[in-house]
């Protein structure tokens, strides 16, 4: 899917109208809320976490009618959100995709193509998450890893931040040679982290605390 030029299945282009129904300001405070019930109740204990931060959006912008993007950090995650209602404030989820629960959907923007995993609640409906980090450990503060998370939104509408590598296209010989390719572990691993190359997360983040 194009955040920018939305297309249902039969390749029919998606018609929005401004809403007034969805208060983006309301389910901001569900997500956060609900993301402080999950840390206080099953997280706040584990390892991975990091009580160093708290639960919060760094930014959430409509970046087209109805279609809202934000970048969210909390104690254990750093976190793309996205989310699409129609004009009567009603998620879109069944109409666009055909993903489930935890299965991932794409999303284009100008720096590339995103995997969002499929999200549902009760009081939140559905919404995709996008994995920025996953070890917040690295963050000294709040106030870095919110400052992290805001330039990683920017950079998602950055033509220049597109990496080459990733994004190219593959022609035909290229990409039966990568179909009969079986992928090292190692392999496996740095597509898993591209991302964060992408970004230039590891230099930000060893930047930032520095400069504290």
């Amino acid at each position: 899917m194009d955040a920018r030029n939305l297309i249902t299945p039969d390749s029919q282009p998606i018609h929005f109208s401004p809403t007034e129904s969805f208060d983006v300001n309301r389910w901001k405070e569900r997500v956060e809320s609900y993301f402080e019930k999950v840390y206080q109740g099953s997280m706040k204990e584990l390892p991975i976490v990091n009580t160093r931060l708290s639960v919060g959006f760094a930014s959430l912008k409509e970046i087209c009618t109805n279609i809202y993007l934000g970048a969210m950090v909390s104690p254990w995650f750093v976190n793309l959100i996205f989310k699409i209602v129609d004009e009567e404030g009603t998620d879109r989820h069944h109409q666009l995709y055909k993903a489930g629960l935890g299965e991932t959907v794409l999303v284009k923007f100008p720096s590339g193509d995103y995997e969002f995993i499929v999200n549902h609640e009760a009081e939140l409906g559905y919404f995709y998450t996008c994995s920025l980090v996953s070890d917040t450990h690295v963050f000294e503060n709040q106030e870095v890893a919110v400052s992290l998370a805001d330039q990683c939104l920017r950079l998602v509408f950055d033509t220049a931040a597109k990496e080459p590598d990733l994004f190219k296209p593959q022609n035909e010989e290229r990409s039966m040679k990568q179909k009969n390719k079986v992928e090292k572990p190692e392999e496996k691993r740095e597509s898993v982290i591209s991302r964060r190359k992408l970004f230039g997360l590891d230099a930000l983040a060893g930047e930032t605390s520095e400069s504290i």
